[in-house]
């Protein structure tokens, strides 16, 4: 037993493996992974605290995109991901027109899949999920958050970045503002952003006169499963 520790602990990079007999490489592997399955029970279980915890804020706040840092560049993002099913093609081609259909979405007849292109994909999303903002706009959303009002020409900028992506859209609102993520939580206001871009592309798709009607039969089409996931960076 105590042999078995001191090789979990036993740093390789330390060691001539060229030179040890086989079984005590053996026993080297055997005490490595023992220390690699508890660490991943651990990680497992720290995981889904942080899950929890980015669960319940988003929940409270209505987003689903989280980014909290440590200390140094340790990262934890917490995001929904989403799984789109088309339940009935044909009856989508009927509500959206066969050439836009054709011309986005790929048939996979021998899977019974389909390839969907990535923007046509997200605009039946968040009509599936109702998850766009047709009330307000990007610019209006700047200007509220009070970013860059001091700068025009900063603000302008910042403007010209903002495309309704989590990440690259944090980056962007950072970098103008020269802060740090653990300075400033911008979450709510970056997934109004993505949730007005949603609203453009919907517009690229559907017509507005209809769209309420159009939707509602969209939804029977098309399944969206959402799953809670959980990304970490050391560093």
């Amino acid at each position: 037993m105590e042999k078995m520790q001191e090789l979990k602990d036993r740093p390789v990079a330390s060691m001539n493996l060229k030179e040890l007999p086989v079984e005590e490489l053996v026993d080297l592997a055997a005490a490595k992974k023992i220390k690699v399955d508890f660490a991943k029970a651990e990680l497992d279980v720290i995981s889904a605290e942080i899950q929890n915890r980015a669960v319940a804020f988003q929940e409270d706040r209505h987003i689903k995109f989280t980014e909290w840092a440590g200390s140094g560049k340790a990262l934890a993002s917490v995001a929904v991901a989403q799984k789109f099913d088309i339940l009935n093609y044909f009856k989508l081609k009927e509500l959206l027109g066969a050439e836009l259909v054709g011309e986005k979405v790929r048939v996979k007849p021998a899977e019974i899949k389909y390839d969907i292109d990535d923007a046509f994909k997200r605009a039946l999303t968040a009509v599936i999920l109702d998850d766009y903002e047709r009330g307000m706009t990007i610019p209006e959303v700047v200007e509220k958050s009070g970013w860059c009002a001091e700068d025009p020409k900063k603000k302008t900028a910042l403007l010209k970045k903002l495309k309704g992506d989590y990440k690259k859209d944090k980056k962007a609102v950072l970098d103008a503002l020269n802060m740090q993520e653990n300075e400033i939580n911008i979450d709510e206001e970056l997934y109004l952003i993505y949730q007005i871009q949603n609203w453009k592309l919907i517009l690229a798709f559907f017509e507005e006169a209809t769209f309420e009607k159009t939707a509602e039969s969209i939804k029977r089409c098309i399944l969206v499963d959402e799953t809670v996931k959980i990304g970490l960076r050391a560093g």
